[in-house]
């Protein structure tokens, strides 16, 4: 069984690398891919536990792009260690404009009632980095939603929500 697309708490996944091998490991899966979203802070611990672990590691990175006026996120598979500062060079704009969205979220949110402490959400994150999850997840700390999913479907939707 293998998995060529998984998230670590890089981005917008739960785990930090070592313990997505973990739990690949344990769910049976040989192979994985941690293809966190626009960036590779989580590879050097991804290659260097699956080493110690006996699975599979597929150095990967999903970059969000738009075509057409449409979101497309596109997988980059076998990235080698040599060129992570190239991509992390190469999305640096995006987490630029990903500070910028979060940062105009927050405010929507404090005027909307939800009050979220900007600097709590990024500290869920290793890399500083903050996503839709993460404001999710305080959300539900907060005690505003009951799930993940529920911050997700009212009050971060795409449709009708703040996000």
């Amino acid at each position: 069984m293998v998995d060529l697309h998984t998230h670590s708490n890089c981005s917008d996944g739960s785990l930090t690398p070592a313990q997505l091998l973990q739990a690949a490991q344990q769910a049976g899966v040989t192979a994985v891919a941690l293809c966190d979203h626009n960036t590779v802070a989580g590879l050097p611990e991804f290659m260097d536990a699956a080493q110690k672990q006996g699975v599979t590691a597929v150095p990967g990175v999903e970059f969000s792009t738009e075509h057409k006026g449409k979101e497309l996120h596109l997988l980059g598979l076998f990235v080698l260690p040599e060129h992570y500062a190239a991509v992390e060079r190469m999305v640096k704009e995006q987490h630029v404009l990903k500070e910028i969205s979060n940062m105009e979220l927050v405010e929507r949110l404090n005027q909307a009632g939800y009050f979220i402490d900007y600097a709590k959400v990024k500290g869920r994150n290793p890399n500083g980095n903050a996503n839709r999850a993460h404001m999710a997840a305080e959300l539900l700390e907060q005690g505003y939603v009951t799930s993940i999913r529920e911050a997700f479907d009212t009050i971060l939707s795409d449709n009708g929500g703040l996000y």
